[in-house]
């Protein structure tokens, strides 16, 4: 595998490999007319100019977006994923909006939806694995189970609410 030297604003950087240029260029911090050589080449040229980091055009339905990306693309050590992005502390927050707090659940589940969550497993790289896509099902279960104990909460306040608030006000007035 090659070593990159990448000049940018007059210094040069590296050796980077060229994982980390197109992490780099995903992140924003490299762009495309940034000036990069190749370990043992004399001359810079652009990024956008190298044929390994030619940009490979694929088609795609004109409705769908590009995805974004945010941040940097992988990681390495669990302590620099943001808190909200690590899979303890969403799954606790799953756990508690499921249990107490509905509102929770429905924003942690955009959260799941809307960006990675990475667990502490590695790949054979050494870089942090995010959830399978599948855990993105799970989520929408989840809320699919809580909208359904919400309705049978409902329909159980309305069969025997009356009832209930007849026999709460006899032992008001009766006396506890």
């Amino acid at each position: 595998m090659s070593s990159y030297y990448l000049r940018k604003d007059g210094k040069t950087f590296g050796p980077c490999s060229q994982e980390d240029l197109r992490n780099y260029l995903l992140y924003g911090s490299v762009l495309p007319a940034d000036e990069v050589r190749r370990e043992g080449e004399l001359h810079f040229q652009p990024l956008a100019q190298m044929p390994e980091f030619q940009r490979r055009w694929t088609w795609r339905w004109p409705w769908k977006r590009p995805r974004r990306v945010e941040g940097p693309v992988r990681y390495r050590d669990y302590r620099t994923v943001p808190p909200q992005r690590r899979s303890g502390a969403v799954l606790r927050m799953l756990v508690l909006g499921l249990l107490l707090f509905p509102p929770r659940l429905w924003s942690v589940s955009l959260r799941v939806w809307r960006h990675q969550i990475w667990g502490r497993r590695r790949d054979e790289q050494g870089f942090l694995k995010p959830w399978p896509p599948f855990m993105r099902w799970v989520v929408l279960a989840l809320l699919l189970l809580q909208c359904l104990a919400i309705l049978i909460g409902l329909e159980a306040l309305i069969v025997h609410g009356p009832a209930m608030v007849r026999k709460l006000l006899q032992l008001i007035y009766r006396g506890i």
